[in-house]
């Protein structure tokens, strides 16, 4: 059996190997992510544009939306800076919330109906014509 497994392993070079593996886990890896997404992911990141929204109306969250805002603009050409300003980033900032914020919300709004019509489903199990009352 050892003869086997071991001439079946050989059959790729150690460099293919290598690569096949690192495939294999990036791909395990957005696998789970993927099934994380809807039990964990969606709700945290949720729940953080939420309470970022709540403070950047002042203190700490007016900082750190000016610090997104400066790093954009340091990512931004020195000849687009005419028509890149602070206000145009600013409605980038929270277009990008507000489009995240609703595509979460219809997420979450999806599978919390998905959830509810297999929950009545399995509740419903064996009460069809064929059930036996007593």
């Amino acid at each position: 059996m050892m003869d086997i497994l071991k001439s079946f392993l050989m059959i790729f070079p150690e460099w293919l190997a290598a690569i096949l593996v690192a495939v294999g886990a990036v791909v395990t890896a957005l696998g789970l992510v993927r099934l994380g997404y809807g039990l964990f992911v969606a709700k945290t990141v949720y729940k953080w544009i939420v309470n970022a929204e709540e403070k950047f109306g002042s203190g700490m969250g007016a900082e750190k939306k000016a610090h997104v805002i400066a790093v954009l603009r340091g990512y931004t050409p020195d000849w687009l800076d005419w028509a890149i300003n602070e206000k145009t980033l600013d409605w980038i900032v929270q277009m990008v919330f507000n489009v995240t914020k609703n595509k979460l919300e219809d997420y979450m709004e999806k599978k919390s109906a998905e959830t509810t019509q297999t929950v009545a489903h399995f509740g419903n199990v064996g009460e069809g014509k064929n059930s036996r009352k007593e």
